[in-house]
């Protein structure tokens, strides 16, 4: 544990990797410094929402490197140590979620086409024959118009009322 002034006065109470316990203003302060590339604001974010309930963040960005600052009130440095692990590990394992769904987004789009194509391809099916139907009765109706024509019979319409009456008689 060695004491060492910072440029922002801090002093510096215990590193470890990329991990640095920090005393400001009387509190003490980790401080974790990712690289933009490996990580991006989305997955930093996303790890930040989920351990909000344990520490206060504050998230800058300065030299292509982000700067994430956990601020817990009246901890030790253990115990803020142990919170920026997990913090890490939760960070890490955000990431790899985000690389593995793009990468296995193009699968997902194709098998959600396979999933969908039964349904489009009976939907589709379902149309044509309706569509057929339609056009035969379309047909039916002009076919029997034309012979009732060509036979020059001409049905009277009666009104079922009327039908009924004239079979009493």
């Amino acid at each position: 544990m060695a004491k060492q002034k910072t440029n922002d006065e801090a002093k510096l109470l215990e590193k470890f990797a990329n991990i640095e316990i920090l005393e400001k203003q009387g509190a003490k302060v980790a401080r974790l410094t990712l690289d933009s590339t490996t990580f991006p604001l989305k997955v930093i974010l996303s790890a930040v929402y989920s351990d909000i309930e344990k520490a206060g963040f504050m998230v800058d960005f300065s030299d292509g490197k982000f700067v994430v600052e956990i601020i817990k009130t009246n901890s030790s440095s253990k115990e803020l140590m142990e919170i920026s692990k997990d913090f890490q590990n939760r960070l890490i394992n955000h990431a790899f979620y985000e690389l593995q769904t793009m990468r296995t987004d193009p699968l997902k789009k194709l098998l959600l086409q396979a999933v969908d194509f039964p349904y489009d391809y009976a939907e589709r099916i379902h149309e044509k024959e309706k569509s057929e139907e339609q056009v035969s009765e379309v047909n039916a109706e002009a076919d029997e118009a034309e012979l009732e024509n060509a036979l020059g019979v001409e049905e009277l319409e009666i009104p079922w009322s009327e039908k009924k009456e004239d079979d009493k008689k």
